[in-house]
């Protein structure tokens, strides 16, 4: 299933802002969008062939895809790797006065720094889930909490 236009989603919302963010968080949330960041943040950064491969899927939808998730700011393009912006990433959704789509990308930590988050804690999130689904669901939850 292709991701809406940014045009069809300003038509149904009637709203340029809120169509710009919902296409955004549309092209973030696929099933292939997240398939090819659960790669990048498990295994690191990637050629476009490499996340082909490994996801076994045509490298042009993997090429065309990646290039709309850097357009979003989503992941970058380093010298023909691709790697994510950053280590977060938040969509919300919500309604006060009209609908409201927003999507946050957050800021990248610097190399070599420690997570903040208690050891604990940690290994528990570890024993969630393993591989390509549990990644996914660790995600989604990171993506979808406020």
């Amino acid at each position: 299933m292709s991701v809406p236009s940014e045009a069809e989603l300003r038509r149904f919302f009637d709203d340029e802002t809120v169509a710009r963010e919902a296409h955004r968080a549309a092209v973030a949330t696929s099933w292939l969008s997240l398939r090819l960041l659960d790669h990048l943040y498990r295994e690191g950064a990637a050629s476009t062939g490499e996340l082909a491969r490994h996801c076994n899927l045509d490298m042009r939808e993997v090429r065309d895809r990646l290039e709309e998730l850097a357009t979003a700011g989503i992941v970058a393009d380093r010298d023909g790797v691709w790697e994510p912006a950053a280590d977060e990433l938040t969509v919300t959704i919500g309604r006060d006065e009209g609908v409201t789509v927003a999507l946050a990308v957050g800021e990248p930590e610097p190399e070599g720094a420690e997570s903040a988050e208690p050891e604990e804690e940690a290994d528990e999130e570890d024993d969630s889930g393993t591989g390509l689904l549990g990644g996914t669901v660790r995600r989604l939850g990171r993506l979808l909490s406020p």
